[in-house]
């Protein structure tokens, strides 16, 4: 069995730092030399210290939480037949609901780039009214694919996925691998590792049956800020992350000069006998130094702090532009909605892409799962908001719009479709919604009069 890992292969180590970013500073100090070389001559106490003394910019971690903030800042729009409303609430094999997926994978697929998301049915007590589950695996636990070209397109005919790698993981529980195959049909084989001469040995082997038949396929996407396919990317968060450590690393060189400079050493010359050296310091103590002594304090000189102080503020700097790239979704001052728009249109390229691989991975997932329920695959919708401006109306363009709508230059539904855009009308609401609730409304008014 192969075990080849293509993502981690390529990505180990930025995966790696990514994941220790985002965890912030206690992470990132216990990875100890990983990140921060102990200098030359440092005892391993001292480098202890030389450690803590640094500090380390959660940077990472503020931009991922502004970037989904930012996503999710409307609620998804989500419609599902009746038989799979469940799913709402409990999407994945956790229990844990469709909004919390949702943000998941906006995080996975943002700072790292890349996951896996598999639709399976539980294995044990299924009945007619069964519900498949989402089982979502980080990037580390991908272990090796295969696409092939059938039928002219791309299809995914192998996957190797590792379960059970999290904090909460027993540590005494044997490691687990999960091999999926579509060749031709959807086969599911789980191992365990052993001591036998291979490594792992067959635990549970079977062919999932869907309504009576076989899968042709294997049910799982790859939600990236590209796309959906298996091939990995560089993490999006990579750079950011890489330039924190550098800063972490100069905090902690300046930290160290400061912490030897911080109180001047007194010292003398000349010839001193040991009655007339000086014991103490301060207000009301008296220095005999003789004719050709002379005393003095030792302290730091020329412009090596300023200068890693300088080089610190530019990585800070640097860090924020990156950040605010991710981020800035306002707008100037006297600046138009549109010209807003196009500015950012192309600083939020990572997160569009993000928001657009994991609806589409998402609705997939659904669309699977009314398949297999036998529901209307039809009725299921999953939609994000695209739109990442905060945009108004004001009552001036209100009024000409109302003015166009009542001239009958414009239809109904264009109308409608501004007003959703400007937030005032739900965009989960349909424009025959609420034509019916201003009937509604106008008939209640009639009989109030």
């Amino acid at each position: 069995m192969r075990t080849h890992n293509r993502f981690y292969d390529e990505f180990r180590e930025e995966v790696a730092r990514v994941r220790d970013c985002l965890r912030g500073q206690k992470a990132v100090k216990q990875q100890g030399q990983i990140y921060l070389p102990r200098p030359t001559g440092l005892t391993a106490q001292q480098y202890d210290a030389y450690r803590q003394r640094a500090l380390y910019l959660g940077v990472a971690e503020r931009a991922l939480s502004g970037l989904t903030g930012i996503a999710l800042r409307r609620d998804p729009v989500v419609e599902l037949p009746e038989r799979m409303t469940p799913l709402i609430e409990r999407t994945t094999i956790e229990g844990n609901s469709l909004d919390m997926l949702t943000e998941w994978v906006l995080r996975e697929t943002l700072s790292v780039g890349y996951s896996a998301l598999l639709l399976d049915f539980p294995r044990d007590g299924n009945t007619s009214l069964s519900l498949p589950h989402v089982s979502t695996y980080r990037a580390e636990e991908v272990l090796d694919y295969r696409v092939e070209i059938r039928d002219g397109v791309r299809k995914l005919v192998y996957l190797r996925l590792q379960e059970g790698v999290d904090d909460f993981a027993q540590e005494d529980a044997p490691e687990r691998h999960l091999v999926l195959e579509a060749d031709p049909i959807y086969t599911v084989q789980v191992l365990e590792r052993t001591k036998a001469p291979d490594g792992f040995v067959e635990v549970d082997a079977v062919i999932p049956q869907i309504n009576g038949a076989p899968l042709t396929y294997i049910p799982c996407v790859f939600p990236s800020p590209a796309n959906i396919d298996p091939t990995p990317e560089k993490p999006p968060f990579a750079d950011l992350c890489d330039l924190s450590i550098s800063h972490y690393q100069n905090s902690a060189d300046l930290e160290h000069i400061l912490f030897l400079t911080a109180s001047p050493t007194p010292y003398t010359k000349g010839a001193l006998n040991e009655k007339n050296k000086p014991n103490t310091i301060g207000a009301g103590a008296m220095w005999h130094l003789g004719a050709d002594g002379d005393a003095g304090f030792l302290e730091p000189k020329g412009g090596g702090i300023s200068h890693l102080r300088e080089h610190m503020e530019k990585k800070e700097q640097a860090m924020a532009a990156i950040a605010a790239r991710f981020l800035n979704d306002g707008m100037n001052r006297n600046e138009q909605p549109e010209t807003a728009r196009l500015r950012t249109s192309g600083e939020l390229s990572l997160l569009r892409g993000s928001i657009r691989s994991t609806e589409i991975a998402i609705r997939r997932l659904l669309r699977w799962a009314a398949e297999w329920t036998q529901s209307p695959v039809e009725e299921v919708r999953f939609e994000l908001s695209k739109d990442l401006l905060s945009v108004s109306i004001d009552p001036r363009t209100l009024s000409e719009l109302s003015k166009t709508l009542m001239a009958g230059q414009i239809s109904y539904a264009t109308f409608f479709e501004n007003l959703q855009a400007a937030e005032l009308i739900p965009r989960d609401r349909s424009a025959e919604d609420e034509k019916d609730m201003i009937e509604e409304d106008g008939a209640g008014l009639m009989l109030d009069a």
